[in-house]
């Protein structure tokens, strides 16, 4: 019953980011953008879902039953899969946006399944009455994700070689330490403020 995995210890540790060599900036902004919109659609399809629930017949006579009545919860479980309000449908909702080209060349499946647990997650805060609304993403607000492993979306990497990563293992030139940024497999060097 109960989670008997020990969690390993973690940290966040925040670097100012000046830029990344040859311009790649852009593509990391374009996928947080595209994370954004993600998380607005599938928070807007579930609220849309919501409010068809909760006109039906089904809900009305639902929620007239006593809050202690055992058949109230069962009712409210099928009706929150008869209307798609469960945290797999939003999963696979988010996964019919990313069949769209442009989704699919700037997110990651492990952290589009993130965003849709998040949006998930802050529609059923307003279904159990612990808020009452929620709360679109704007261009401008900054927006953080992640995905379920350390080896999905976005890694800071400190590495021995950063040539030998860029340009393959039979380098043979002159190799420094430093960082590198991975992005859906695409290696990105930044300069960043240390200070």
């Amino acid at each position: 019953m109960f989670n008997t995995h020990k969690k390993t210890p973690s940290f966040v540790h925040i670097v100012g980011l000046l830029s990344f060599s040859g311009g790649n900036f852009h593509h990391l902004f374009t996928q947080s953008q595209h994370y954004r919109r993600t998380y607005n659609a599938i928070l807007g399809h579930l609220k849309k879902q919501l409010e068809f629930a909760r006109h039906s017949q089904e809900w009305k006579a639902a929620s007239s039953l006593k809050k202690n009545e055992p058949q109230r919860a069962e009712q409210f479980q099928q009706l929150k899969i008869k209307f798609g309000l469960t945290q797999a449908n939003a999963q696979v909702y988010g996964k019919q946006l990313r069949n769209n080209r442009d989704f699919k060349r700037y997110t990651n499946s492990a952290v589009l399944q993130k965003v849709a647990v998040r949006a998930f997650s802050a529609i059923e805060k307003v279904m159990y009455g612990k808020a009452k609304r929620v709360r679109f993403k704007s261009a401008s607000e900054k927006m953080s994700f992640e995905g379920r492993q350390n080896s999905t979306g976005i890694r800071f990497l400190c590495v021995d070689s950063i040539e030998k990563i860029l340009y393959g293992r039979k380098y043979k030139g002159e190799s420094h330490a430093g960082y590198l940024v991975e992005v859906n497999g695409v290696y990105l060097k930044p300069q960043l403020d240390l200070e």
